[in-house]
């Protein structure tokens, strides 16, 4: 009689009986992976929209701007002075002199703004970050379906370090849209 078959009693010698050997599995690094990818994908969320906001802002005082000018070179050639008879020079009537200078300085402050927010930089700064999360998000999703990946601290250190070197990249977003996306740094 080998080991492997029952003896005469129909049992099953210890030493072929079957050993399980408990694995502790540690569920705490499946959290962490799952956490950090819905990190990763409320700031991809985040930056969208704070990119939506800018590029909005900045649409709307370049057509401000685009307008105004217009209307004040209109003005401006629909008004220009002429000699009277005497040879003095007319001004536009006083009603029209006021629009001019209103729709001058509506121009002049909108140009400022555009330059002092700089909305059109702050889009690609945005959308550079993004960028940056996506591609995390993608080597995140692919290391925890990786079964050599899947539980190694080490990989998931990595991928959270660089997850912190985008966060501190220094493109920030609006208060409201971090309440609304609860981030807090």
């Amino acid at each position: 009689m080998t080991s492997f078959e029952p003896d005469s009693f129909g049992e099953i010698p210890a030493a072929a009986e079957p050993r399980f050997v408990e694995v502790a599995v540690d569920n705490s690094i499946e959290c962490d992976w799952q956490e950090l990818g819905e990190r990763v994908q409320m700031r991809i969320k985040a930056h969208a929209e704070c990119r939506s906001i800018n590029s909005r802002c900045d649409r709307i005082l370049r057509t401000t701007a685009l307008v105004a000018s217009a209307c004040t070179a209109g003005l401006l050639m629909s008004t220009s002075t002429s000699d009277d008879d005497d040879g003095r020079a007319q001004r536009a009537p006083g009603q029209l002199f006021i629009w001019e200078i209103t729709l001058t300085s509506l121009t002049a402050i909108t140009t400022g703004l555009i330059n002092l927010f700089n909305n059109a930089a702050q889009v690609q700064r945005h959308q550079e970050v993004i960028d940056r999360y996506t591609r995390l998000k993608s080597k995140l999703d692919i290391a925890r379906r990786d079964p050599t990946t899947s539980h190694s601290r080490n990989r998931w250190s990595e991928l959270r370090s660089r997850y912190a070197n985008i966060q501190m990249s220094g493109v920030s977003v609006f208060d409201h849209v971090r309440d609304k996306y609860k981030i807090n740094n």
